[in-house]
């Protein structure tokens, strides 16, 4: 299956350099925070990083004019997205209560990833409406740079959305392993 628009909910550093890491590889890219600013922030930094990189040689000329970026505050845009990176506050209430909003939102096919390198995802799974569609896909500062992306099941994870996941870090060109859910994982 091919993953081509992905949601981000998060639009801290965290968040930008994985809405950049997507981007650059050429995904649509809806990035959502409750903030305007974080949002409109997020988008005007990628936007600046990957035209310094034009410049610098290091992506084709034209890549920052082809990025297929938007934002919202409205939880709702992301309702037909094909995948959900989830990096918000890393609080469990907030997780959860994001996790249960998603769950009238997106479709039931919708693998949903968090970036949590602390918090439990089993138990954050418990709020979704398919705990087997949710993972960890915990992404290394800056995102945008660094290769490495764990991949994390919880309890309740099913393999094929693990290979899922492992099969689009390698398309946007990154180094996923696979490793145990455990406090800091790797």
């Amino acid at each position: 299956m091919s993953i081509n628009k992905i949601g981000v909910l998060g639009a801290g550093t965290m968040g930008t350099g994985i809405v950049w890491a997507f981007a650059a590889a050429g995904k649509e890219v809806i990035v959502y925070d409750i903030y305007q600013e974080a949002v409109d922030r997020c988008i005007a930094s990628v936007k600046k990083g990957i035209g310094k990189a034009e410049e610098k040689g290091q992506v084709p000329v034209g890549t920052a004019e082809a990025l297929k970026i938007t934002g919202t505050t409205n939880l709702n845009d992301i309702a037909d997205v094909e995948f959900v990176l989830e990096t918000v506050l890393e609080k469990m209430p907030i997780k959860k209560d994001v996790y249960g909003k998603l769950s009238s939102i997106i479709k039931d096919e919708v693998v949903v990833a968090t970036n949590t390198s602390a918090l439990s995802i089993t138990e954050i799974a418990t709020a979704y409406k398919r705990p087997d569609k949710v993972v960890g896909m915990h992404f290394f500062n800056p995102a945008q740079v660094m290769k490495l992306i764990e991949v994390i099941a919880a309890a309740q994870t099913s393999q094929e959305t693990v290979d899922m996941v492992i099969e689009l870090s390698k398309a946007i060109g990154k180094k996923p392993i696979q490793v145990k859910e455990g406090p800091g994982f790797v």
